[in-house]
């Protein structure tokens, strides 16, 4: 059984109240000005700049074929010869672990 339409059906039906609907709306607006107030410090303004680099979305489409101690450690572990690679069939890439779990 799909778990989307169940999701949407109850959506719905939350949405139907008036003040949760209100309160969904005000949250959703008050997520939107946080992230936009974020992004005008020069801190996270670089950090959604990487998270949203040409390579961070070429990092995602690989992830399948990753080891779990590349997603333990940090993204500048996989080597750009990697993430030139073209996406194909069968591959594999890890490293090992040194240290502490980087999060």
């Amino acid at each position: 059984m799909l778990r989307l339409p169940m999701m949407k059906e109850e959506l719905a039906k939350l949405m139907s109240d008036s003040e949760i609907a209100a309160v969904h709306e005000h949250s959703g607006a008050c997520y939107l000005a946080k992230i936009d107030e974020l992004k005008a410090t020069e801190n996270y303004s670089k950090f959604f700049a990487e998270l949203t680099s040409e390579r961070q979305e070429k990092l995602a489409r690989l992830h399948l074929h990753f080891g779990s101690n590349v997603f333990l450690s940090r993204p500048t572990v996989v080597p750009d010869e990697i993430v030139a690679k073209e996406i194909e069939d069968e591959w594999f890439f890890t490293v090992e672990l040194e240290g502490e779990t980087v999060h």
